[in-house]
């Protein structure tokens, strides 16, 4: 028993090895070896889940690599594969938000990035990618609304820009008060 124990760690150990040297397929591999030793051995959810979380990450760097290679169907995969282990990793929802929203499935966009929020409503990257989803789809009340959140947050943007976007909605032209919004939002060199 105490050796079998030794040998999960010990291959889990490799497989982080391989992970950090960007050898994503043999990680891959590995960690889905280790996954079978567990299941076989019927060990619990408490052995199991920092295995899952390590081969949710390995699917996400391989994504990470694919979207930088402007594969973004390959990168969508990955993300998914991901995000099927049930880890609940907020970054991999907002990948594939992101990719979803690139080849313009915004609906897809919308759920995965609202499964982002739901596991960290502090996420500003999720929140300002959710509100232009919103806006592509033109919804711009849900725009604003997610701006407003960000604002409430206190994420930086510039405090007269926003007051100024903040009115335009309160006379009912939310269109306009989107736009001022997010150009309030737009990161800066």
């Amino acid at each position: 028993m105490i050796f079998s124990e030794w040998l999960v760690k010990s291959r889990l150990k490799k497989a982080l090895d391989m992970l950090n040297c960007g050898m994503y397929l043999q990680a891959e591999s590995e960690l889905r070896g280790i996954l079978l030793t567990l299941t076989v051995q019927k060990k619990g959810d408490q052995k199991r889940m920092p295995v899952l979380f390590y081969l949710a990450e390995c699917y996400m760097a391989m994504g990470d690599e694919k979207l930088t290679n402007r594969d973004l169907r390959g990168a969508l995969n990955d993300f998914e594969k991901g995000a099927a282990l049930g880890v609940n990793f907020p970054d991999i929802y907002f990948r594939i938000g992101r990719v979803c929203r690139e080849i313009s499935e915004l609906d897809r966009a919308e759920e995965a990035l609202n499964k982002a929020l739901s596991l960290n409503p502090r996420y500003v990257k999720a929140r300002l990618l959710m509100s232009e989803v919103y806006g592509l789809k033109e919804r711009f009340d849900l725009a604003v609304k997610e701006y407003r959140i960000l604002g409430e947050q206190g994420v930086s943007c510039d405090k007269d820009l926003y007051q100024k976007g903040i009115q335009y909605t309160g006379k009912g032209d939310m269109q306009k008060g989107y736009e001022i919004l997010k150009t309030c939002f737009q990161e800066r060199p």
